[in-house]
């Protein structure tokens, strides 16, 4: 855990900002951030003089998001072009800043405020290993004044430049970098199902699955998509085990489910897409996509069917190929657990930051860090034979063998070291694999133990 930590500040320390004492305070900052995720700033920087620093260094106009992830950016493809074959999975999420109104947020909901960030996450195509950030894009929506009402979808939609353009804008800075030197295949959910994008990608050759979600989308051939896919006869029959999902009041699209095994019936098929009426970009009339469209015919009482509808460049000519587009599409939660890692691991939104500018530097020096928790927590899952050396050092695991609560424990995999880590921070191992916050408190607490036993070797 601590190399990877480790690598990620002195990576870090490159960027260009102008000034190489502000390089090296990023750096400094991104170790003390990743020795302590789940603290805040004023705990994890410890000194008032460090703290005073970092508080400048957010706010200082000469640093910016992406210069600060430059250097995490080329690193990525680097390790990128390494792994061959990757995926770019893309998503969006709000962050969100409760008390007194900041300067610069924007507006989330009548009542809310905070900004969005899209992101892009690398990750293996074999395995999920994530490999880092290919890009980020943040904005704010204006506060409406009072008393100004909600302007209609069509006007939202076709006025200016528009928020959905930040996915084809993150593609394509993506597909410029990697060009020549890996396979890139862009993962997007329902929100990408838009025919600007899809011809845009489709245009520079690009490889991509995209969830479906406008099933009533009338063909060149004149049916609908939903037609199309009800008419596709079973190629394969697949059980996937799905997780437990708590549901989201805002967004409908995503109910509570339980966890559980699914039994899915696949089809596949070809489609021919017409441009869509609305757009004014110079692509072609039509362009053809391959769908495999994926359900449970008999979800469990209660339980929400499955059902994915998948637009891709990739071939589905076999039975392997379409197994492949869905094991692709499956790799998509792990922007969600992303998220997860960056908010309750190391708590950003609990940052008391008093601008916009500040929050977003601050969201591009903790986003490296969240990726190295999400992939050193992935590590177990991934490479399960990988031994506890690969995610802890020596003197770490040496704690571990003599310390009360975690000697009895085995330290031989990557999984253990991990289970030892969470024993630390509360971790129960009959409540399932332990939570971000539970891996946060585990982590801290072992670099106490490992500085007492560094210590006492000096003695």
């Amino acid at each position: 855990m601590a190399k990877a930590f480790d690598q990620l500040a002195d990576e870090m320390a490159d960027a260009e900002l102008g000034d190489a004492r502000l390089s090296r305070r990023l750096g400094l900052i991104v170790g003390a951030i990743a020795q302590r995720p789940g603290k805040s700033l004023p705990k994890a920087l410890v000194s008032s003089a460090a703290l005073e620093a970092t508080y400048r260094f957010m706010s200082n106009d000469a640093v910016t998001p992406e210069r600060i992830l430059e250097p995490h950016i080329a690193a990525t493809c680097v390790r990128a072009q390494e792994a061959a074959c990757v995926l770019a999975i893309h998503d969006t999420t709000e962050c969100e800043f409760a008390g007194e109104p900041r300067e610069g947020l924007g507006r989330l909901s009548e009542r809310r405020q905070g900004f969005h960030a899209h992101v892009c996450l690398a990750v293996k195509a074999d395995d999920g290993q994530p490999l880092g950030v290919f890009g980020v894009h943040t904005w704010a929506r204006p506060q409406r004044p009072p008393g100004r009402k909600k302007r209609s979808t069509y006007q939202h939609k076709t006025r200016g430049v528009k928020e959905s353009d930040r996915w084809g804008e993150v593609a394509s800075r993506v597909e410029g970098m990697m060009k020549g030197r890996a396979r890139v295949i862009h993962v997007m959910d329902r929100e990408a199902d838009f025919y600007r994008l899809e011809a845009q990608l489709v245009d520079a050759g690009a490889e991509f699955v995209i969830r479906g979600s406008h099933t009533e989308r009338i063909l060149a051939d004149g049916r609908t998509l939903e037609g199309a896919t009800e008419e596709l006869v079973t190629r394969l029959t697949r059980e996937v085990a799905l997780s437990k999902r708590a549901g989201s009041r805002r967004m409908t699209s995503h109910p509570q489910r339980s966890a559980r095994a699914a039994a899915l019936v696949v089809g596949a098929t070809t489609i021919t897409v017409k441009r869509s009426w609305s757009t004014r970009e110079a692509v072609g009339p039509e362009f053809e996509l391959n769908v495999v469209h994926v359900r449970e015919p008999a979800p469990p009482d209660g339980e929400p069917a499955v059902e994915w509808t998948l637009l891709t460049t990739l071939p589905t000519r076999t039975v392997a190929q379409i197994e492949f587009v869905i094991d692709v599409y499956r790799r998509r939660w792990l922007i969600e657990e992303l998220f997860k890692a960056l908010k309750s691991g190391c708590q950003f939104e609990k940052l008391q930051l008093e601008s916009a500018a500040a929050l977003v530097n601050a969201f591009a020096v903790m986003l490296p860090v969240a990726v190295g928790l999400l992939a050193l927590r992935d590590v177990p899952r991934t490479r399960p034979d990988a031994r506890a050396s690969t995610v802890l050092t020596e003197l770490q695991l040496k704690v571990l063998r003599v310390y009360e609560h975690t000697r009895s424990l085995p330290l031989k995999t990557a999984r253990d070291a991990m289970l030892a880590v969470a024993r630390l921070g509360g971790h129960i191992k009959n409540n399932g694999d332990p939570g971000w916050i539970v891996l946060g408190r585990g982590y801290e607490e072992l670099l106490a133990l490992e500085s007492g036993a560094s210590l006492g070797l000096q003695m």
